[in-house]
């Protein structure tokens, strides 16, 4: 999608027609005057204006960011004073979050909060009430009993059942009334029968009396949707769903490529196979060009699995995040802190290492266990680069050449080299001979030329 200043154009042509409009509107009542203008146009063009300045409010704290700057928080602790100052100080502009109510100072810094809601099923201590008040909500295994999940925290409910996805909604308007943005869905299924052990039962779910799973799933993104709500869903590990994202505004790919096994007090990490998460991005990055917010979340315990993940994300227009597990805490790293401005282009390849250049850096990323020598083409006019760990290379006619380890990923950041003039001599010694030739040669025989016709001329 041609974006201009980093907003999608379509973007910027809804904000310039809908302000025409209301101009047109605005004209129209003064030349009338307000009392011969029905009630019902003056009602008309106030939505329409405030509907205005949240929608362009919207657009540009979100895409005026440069793409190096991109993250969205992914956080389910408690917003103290301290980690309100740490998402405003570092620019921070998507919160996503599970308190009942936004700080006054996000909203002042024009940060976009999110409220977590579970949209699979309700708190297993509602089951009674549920079971009183709306048993059609329940859904039940083969065996007869409640559908749980989570470790039996949660049940399933029926999302095809009008009422319960009015509750849902209901819940939204609240949110909505108490500073909220948005709302992220989580457990977002595209039919619960394909749930499973051993963190999901797996329910009966009546497809000829209820229709699709994914009809009730999308009537509920748009009735969000109408109560004024944005969206980011989570994918999980699959790719965005193309009938999803025609109504959210944005989705999260859970794990990628950073993921975990274990318990939340000792999870094991690893990377996910990266044939996968390679096919995932290619698909959320045609998201990402038409302004969907894609959020690339990954679990990790180290910087090494810090650098990976972010060279991972940084290949594409992602938003980014690093966190431990529990999501209750903000982990203290350094690629957590970091604008390298907006890329040049689009990801390169060279021998199974992938990179992309940006106005401030570059990411490399290894997938492969092996480590790999590589010459990247990066900007002409830097002279040399250095990565996390210290290491400086020289860029040398807009290339550069480095050493990466197998399964890892850099951060390389322009900084001065000074030239060796005996290098930069001996480089040229080809060059330089070439051109002496060239000079001396004809000058030899220019002289030669001249002694045989003085001598004749004596």
């Amino acid at each position: 999608m041609t974006k201009i200043a980093g907003i999608p154009l379509l973007y910027i042509l809804i904000i310039l027609i809908t302000t025409i409009v209301i101009l047109a509107m605005a004209l129209y009542v003064k030349k009338r005057g307000r009392r011969k203008v029905k009630p019902a146009m003056m009602k008309m063009g106030k939505f329409l204006l405030l509907l205005l300045v949240i929608y362009t409010t919207t657009v540009f704290t979100i895409y005026c960011q440069p793409v190096g700057a991109r993250y969205a928080v992914v956080y389910y602790g408690g917003l103290s004073s301290s980690v309100v100052d740490l998402i405003v100080n570092r620019g921070y502009k998507i919160l996503i979050c599970a308190v009942d109510n936004v700080p006054q100072r996000l909203k002042n810094a024009g940060v976009k909060c999110f409220k977590y809601l579970d949209i699979l099923g309700l708190p297993i201590d509602m089951l009674d009430q549920v079971k009183n008040e709306h048993p059609e909500w329940i859904l039940y295994t083969a065996e007869g009993k409640p559908a749980t999940y989570w470790f039996r925290e949660n049940f399933m409910c029926n999302l095809a059942v009008e009422s319960f996805r009015e509750y849902l909604v209901n819940k939204v308007k609240e949110y909505l009334k108490k500073g909220f943005d948005g709302v992220f869905l989580d457990d977002v299924v595209k039919d619960p029968r394909s749930l499973g052990p051993p963190l999901y039962d797996t329910p009966m779910y009546n497809e000829t009396m209820y229709g699709r799973w994914m009809d009730a799933l999308k009537a509920l993104f748009s009735e969000i949707k109408e109560a004024g709500a944005l969206i980011i869903y989570n994918a999980g590990w699959s790719e965005p769903d193309d009938e999803l994202m025609e109504i959210a505004d944005g989705v999260l790919l859970e794990s990628h490529p950073g993921s975990w096994r274990g318990t939340l007090s000792n999870p094991k990490y690893y990377y996910r196979d990266w044939s996968w998460i390679l096919a995932i991005s290619t698909k959320a990055q045609t998201f990402a060009e038409k302004g969907k917010i894609v959020v690339a979340l990954s679990y990790g315990g180290d910087d090494n699995a810090a650098y990976y993940t972010y060279a991972a994300t940084r290949l594409f227009d992602f938003y980014y995040w690093f966190a431990t597990p529990d999501l209750v805490k903000m982990v203290d790293s350094p690629v957590l802190k970091l604008d390298i401005g907006d890329p040049i282009g689009s990801y390169k390849t060279v021998d199974g290492v992938f990179y992309r250049v940006y106005s401030k850096g570059v990411v490399v990323l290894n997938p492969y266990p092996n480590s790999k020598k590589v010459k990247l083409s990066v900007v002409s006019a830097w002279t040399g680069l250095k990565d996390q760990h210290g290491n400086t290379y020289k860029v040398k006619n807009g290339e550069v050449e480095i050493e990466i380890a197998g399964r890892s990923g850099l951060l390389l950041t322009p900084v001065e080299v000074e030239e060796d003039i005996t290098e930069t001599f001996l480089s040229n010694l080809p060059m330089y001979l070439v051109i002496g030739i060239a000079v001396t040669v004809p000058l030899i025989i220019f002289l030669l030329v001249l002694r045989a016709l003085k001598r004749k001329a004596e």
